[in-house]
């Protein structure tokens, strides 16, 4: 890991990231390309992204990976939010939903419950394809920053999966103040960061030391709003620094969940 992890500072210090990304690509598109053609004719029904597009969200090309992986994320989230609500007649929104890895699942287990189903992403071309294939949900873009087009006090629960993690530190602040204007009173919001798990697995020690003093750690070199941009930050940092205007009700640490990997998961209330 350590030899990994050296290999990617180094190209992103000169600049070859997007390279590398790229040739990743091709790779894993390569090797997965039989698999993917036998799993989609396997669901007939279903329709599945270019791969092009799944690698951009996902970092893999499986279709096996991406369409299990966001079905047993979606059955988590569903679990977690029934903890805080009864998920009847609610309007939720997926922020940063991308080709709707996990969005396509959530929909269809809420779709009896009559909630409304609403999903965002920076990627107008993701929007184009989600909005092409799959219904039953309403989808807009976003932009980097916010404003985002809903009127004040529109959702009951918004969440998102693995986008903290590749903004810089003002464009969370903004995004956590954005997401209070939207959300309802006592409506719930979700998100994950890369918290320990992620720290021990990937930072060097000066940075690691930077994350344990709570600091905000930025791996970038690379466009904002990037997936190859990283942050990390400890809890700590979350509860001081990001929160203002909620209230906690929980940070999640379970590994096995696996909603977007190993990240920590923030479930919070706006008060």
């Amino acid at each position: 890991m350590e030899v990994k992890q050296y290999l990617l500072n180094t190209l992103r210090k000169i600049h070859l990231l997007n390279f590398s990304n790229r040739l990743g690509f091709k790779f894993n598109n390569h090797k997965d390309n039989k698999k993917n053609l036998e799993f989609a004719g396997r669901y007939p029904n279903e329709s599945f992204p270019p791969t092009e597009m799944v690698y951009e969200v996902f970092g893999r090309t499986s279709y096996e990976r991406y369409y299990l992986s966001g079905q047993r994320a979606a059955r988590n989230l569903v679990k977690l939010f029934q903890q805080y609500s009864d998920i009847e007649e609610k309007k939720i929104l997926e922020w940063g939903c991308g080709v709707s890895r996990i969005l396509r699942h959530l929909s269809k287990m809420v779709i009896n419950s009559k909630c409304q189903v609403f999903g965002t992403d920076l990627d107008a071309e993701m929007i184009d394809w989600n909005r092409d294939n799959l219904s039953g949900i309403t989808f807009k873009t976003n932009k980097l920053l916010p404003p985002i087009d809903f009127e004040n006090n529109t959702f009951d629960i918004v969440y998102c999966t693995s986008v903290f993690t590749h903004l810089k530190e003002d464009a969370q602040q903004l995004w956590m103040a954005e997401i209070h204007r939207i959300l309802k009173k006592d409506g719930l919001f979700l998100f994950t960061t890369h918290g320990d798990y992620y720290a021990n697995e990937k930072l060097n020690a000066m940075e690691l030391n930077r994350y344990l003093e709570g600091e905000f750690v930025l791996r970038a070199k690379v466009a904002d709003g990037s997936k190859l941009m990283t942050t990390f930050q400890s809890p700590d940092y979350v509860k001081q620094k990001m929160l203002n205007g909620f209230e906690l009700l929980e940070h999640n640490t379970d590994t096995s969940l696996q909603i977007a990997g190993s990240q920590d998961i923030w479930i919070v209330k706006k008060t």
